[in-house]
């Protein structure tokens, strides 16, 4: 059971009650930290030991290959995930692979053991492949 949500009231006492996973959507990127503390402390007040339960984060992601495509992508990742919602400002993984394999394992030493990716793109094959070949690997 994978339940997302950063609501303090009643997602996170649920999900430290019901979920095998907890999801930090988009919107919640930019205070990940202080929401997992939340969780940790909700499964704590239920008995549970919160190592049981598997972080996951939803987060946009714009992926170039050198910083000098940076400028050219960030006007498409803001076109499709411009909404403040979408936390591309607040919390996005942004750059080159190796800025994103420092970032992933940024989130990682917090918890998160699962990430769903939005591509600036919308996942174009070049932009997936340098995923792959690039990032992926550092994981493996």
């Amino acid at each position: 059971i994978t339940i997302g949500g950063t609501g303090e009231k009643y997602t996170l006492p649920l999900a430290a009650r019901h979920a095998d996973t907890w999801n930090s959507p988009t919107y919640g990127a930019a205070v990940l930290a202080q929401k997992i503390e939340a969780l940790r402390a909700e499964c704590k007040k239920v008995g549970r030991d919160p190592a049981t339960l598997r972080l996951s984060e939803q987060a946009v992601l714009v992926i170039v290959k050198d910083k000098a495509e940076l400028d050219a992508a960030m006007p498409t990742a803001r076109r499709h995930y411009g909404d403040e919602a979408y936390g591309l400002d607040a919390a996005g993984y942004i750059g080159t692979p190796d800025a994103i394999i420092k970032r992933i394992r940024e989130r990682a030493a917090l918890g998160v053991t699962l990430f769903t990716f939005f591509f600036h793109d919308r996942a174009q094959l070049k932009t997936l492949e340098l995923f792959a070949k690039e990032v992926l690997p550092a994981f493996a």
